[in-house]
């Protein structure tokens, strides 16, 4: 939803925004070690700043509330026609 919106304020709004998401589990009690999110974006033009920049500040901004550091998380984000 962050991602979204600053596309958005970007001038490049999401016509449609595909995540996948990968968890590293560790430990007899699953915790989560890693999270790595794939983002396929189509555009409706091009965002100023780059699709990956916003997607990785959205996810600094998100990384606080899944509780794990930013080193713990990563992101990759592709622009698709």
């Amino acid at each position: 939803m962050i991602l979204a919106r600053m596309l958005e304020d970007s001038g490049a709004g999401a016509r449609e925004l595909v995540v996948e998401t990968t968890y590293e589990l560790r430990g007899d009690w699953y915790e989560v070690g890693r999270i790595e999110f794939n983002v396929q974006a189509r555009l409706s033009g091009e965002p100023d700043p780059t699709l990956d920049q916003l997607a990785n500040a959205a996810l600094d901004r998100c990384s606080r509330s899944l509780g794990l550091g930013r080193d713990k998380i990563a992101v990759r984000a592709t622009q698709v026609s």
